[in-house]
């Protein structure tokens, strides 16, 4: 992905994306001041692969703060992140 003149973005894990959920809200579980324009109905795309299934990663919504399973193959939202691993 090549957005806001930088080319090193990438899908984060469920561990970096679930950190973003904010438990003690109700809905959305994130923190809109920082995360604005944020999607709460659909899921979010981890690059994190089911361990019981490889045909499937972790998902993780930010309306309920439900982390699930889907197969790969569905349309869903991503939200890429820079730096690290």
């Amino acid at each position: 992905l090549n957005y806001a003149g930088y080319n090193d973005w990438r899908i984060p894990s469920v561990m970096e994306l679930s950190t973003i959920l904010d438990r003690s809200k109700v809905a959305p579980q994130n923190n809109i001041t920082f995360f604005t324009n944020t999607q709460y109905s659909p899921q979010f795309w981890t690059s994190t692969t089911s361990a019981e299934d490889n045909s499937m990663a972790h998902t993780v919504s930010f309306n309920v703060g439900a982390i699930a399973n889907p197969v790969k193959t569905l349309c869903e939202f991503v939200r890429p992140v820079r730096g690290g691993n």
